[in-house]
């Protein structure tokens, strides 16, 4: 497996004083910025009180979009810069038409991978593919996890020549 390494800043913030609901604003605000990831971990800070901690994977060309987020949004006047060796390998993005059979209809639908290296047998479907197949399942009024779709997919990205998905 061959492996590469970037230049990348990791921003870590602590908060102490936003509730859920803004945070899931905060979060979309830093992808606008140019964050590549954003995570968020509970924590428990000084006087026991409920906190977070705010990871953000950038890099320098997003970096003072991201601080401007971390200042006019999360209300925050300090905050960690780390600069970093972002490792990865080669990823290759895949897709295939699946054929979906229902007991009231079939249809067939694209559906996007990803597969780490030379991995065949590792081939992971995209959630936005597993998201958009759920949401044309509801229209035939069959209702399954985007979990099980995740399971369905990654069986039928294994399968050679025409893959079938019986629901």
């Amino acid at each position: 497996m061959k492996l590469y390494s970037k230049k990348g800043i990791l921003f870590l913030v602590q908060l102490d004083h936003l509730c859920g609901e803004i945070l899931g604003d905060v979060i979309e605000s830093f992808y606008q910025a140019g964050a590549k990831n954003v995570q968020i971990l509970n924590t428990i800070t000084k006087k026991n009180r409920p906190g977070y901690v705010v990871l953000i994977d950038g890099n320098e060309a997003s970096s003072e979009a991201i601080e401007a987020v971390i200042v006019e949004e999360c209300g925050s006047s300090g905050w960690h810069r780390i600069d970093t060796c972002h490792r990865h390998t080669d990823v290759f993005y895949l897709q295939k038409t699946v054929h979906i059979e229902l007991e009231d209809g079939t249809f067939d639908f694209q559906i996007k991978g990803k597969q780490i290296a030379d991995r065949e047998q590792e081939i992971r479907p995209e959630y936005d593919s597993c998201d958009l197949l759920r949401k044309e399942l509801l229209k035939y009024g069959k209702k399954v996890s985007i979990r099980q779709l995740q399971f369905l997919l990654a069986q039928a990205f294994r399968q050679e020549g025409e893959s079938r998905v019986l629901l």
